[in-house]
């Protein structure tokens, strides 16, 4: 798929989750990850829709999910794997970034 982000987009980009970051992270191994701040503006989005009342509505979580949002670095590069609703929301209202579990893969 190929089109033109608007300037306005909070985040880096948008990638193909299947063919373009490696995707093997389970779910105790995120929950070990260290936190950090990422900012949206480095943040390459691995999903391609969101469900709008998600967005506007409050968040609840699964009780085995993780509070934090989940970013693979590969390459250098920070890629979304989880919580794409919160960091959009996050987005909407204003903010730059927001706290994150990082698992490596360089």
């Amino acid at each position: 798929m190929s089109f033109t982000l608007p300037s306005s987009f909070p985040f880096a980009g948008i990638v193909d989750y299947e063919t373009d970051v490696p995707c093997n992270v389970e779910l105790e191994e995120w929950k070990a990850a260290p936190l950090s701040i990422v900012f949206f503006s480095k943040l390459y989005l691995t999903q391609d829709s969101l469900f709008f009342r998600q967005l506007f509505n409050e968040v609840k979580l699964n009780p085995d999910h993780d509070d934090y949002i989940h970013v693979g670095v590969w390459k250098n590069k920070y890629y979304l794997y989880n919580g794409h609703h919160r960091a959009a929301k996050a987005a909407l209202q204003g903010e730059v970034g927001m706290m994150a579990r990082l698992v490596y893969f360089d």
